[in-house]
């Protein structure tokens, strides 16, 4: 694509640049956001938002390492508070 060889050793960072081809996962970690913003902001009672806020009390997480929630990422990336924050407008 623009005549670069594996020999010449050259980063993936230096081959983004030169074909400005965006990150993949940088791209899905700011929509992640994006998404997490938008939903915060709702206050029109749609499901979306009442799913993220459940908390099942009769359902217990599986023993050993449970598989992260949508949520928790958000929390371990951005705080606990994270839905105040979007609420509030910062990203």
């Amino acid at each position: 694509m623009v005549g670069v060889r594996r020999t010449d050793r050259i980063s993936n960072e230096q081959m983004r640049q030169m074909t400005k081809v965006k990150d993949a996962v940088e791209l899905a970690d700011k929509s992640k956001k994006r998404w997490a913003g938008h939903l915060a902001r709702r206050t029109d009672g749609r499901w979306t938002l009442a799913v993220t806020e459940w908390l099942p009390l009769d359902i217990k997480r599986p023993l050993g390492r449970p598989a992260t929630r949508w949520r928790d990422q958000l929390r371990q990336e951005i705080g606990r508070n994270w839905m105040c924050l979007a609420r509030a407008g910062d990203d």
